[in-house]
């Protein structure tokens, strides 16, 4: 139940605060695998490049044990795509 309920939240576009919210919830209950898919929709959610957003996402990735190739790589691409090349080095 609580797994559908996460996971339909995030097919919708999410705010930073919103995505904090859910990441709350991931953790509470043990969900950790949805923590790749967050990532994915909160920079996916993110229209124009946001320092707090990036923090954010980076702490995730920081805190996984396995962090995925896919969204690792999603991650550096956002950071590319808006110029911070320094920051998607240090992912």
């Amino acid at each position: 139940m609580q797994l559908a309920r996460l996971a339909s939240l995030l097919d919708k576009s999410l705010t930073t605060d919103q995505a904090k919210q859910i990441h709350c919830q991931i953790v509470v209950n043990r969900l950790n695998d949805l923590e790749p898919l967050l990532i994915r929709q909160t920079l996916n959610s993110a229209a124009r490049y946001s320092p707090r957003t990036a923090h954010y996402v980076k702490a995730i990735l920081r805190r996984m044990q396995k962090p995925d190739v896919f969204t690792t790589s999603f991650t550096i691409r956002y950071l590319s795509q808006h110029g911070q090349f320094r920051e998607a080095l240090s992912v």
